[in-house]
């Protein structure tokens, strides 16, 4: 079991020790946090991207429909309405 004496190079190689391992915990912190936050970037990048894939996708259909639509009302002679 390790006593502690009142050396001073005991002391401050004591000191060194325990600030390289406060560093390295510090370190491993940083490190586990910057994967989370990579993670979440990633998650909310691929949300973001499939809610502009949807809408683009969207705009399409709707803009097909309105063409069929305007060419079925002009070969049926039918008004089109507003919507």
């Amino acid at each position: 079991m390790y006593k502690p004496t009142t050396e001073i190079q005991e002391q401050s190689l004591e000191k060194y020790w325990i600030d390289k391992r406060n560093k390295k915990l510090a370190k491993k912190r940083e490190n586990e946090e910057t994967i989370k936050y990579m993670e979440r970037w990633a998650e909310s990048k691929m949300r973001i991207n499939e809610e502009i894939g949807r809408k683009s996708e969207s705009m399409i259909y709707s803009t097909l429909f309105k063409k069929r639509r305007a060419e079925f009302s002009r070969a049926k002679k039918i008004k089109p309405s507003k919507y």
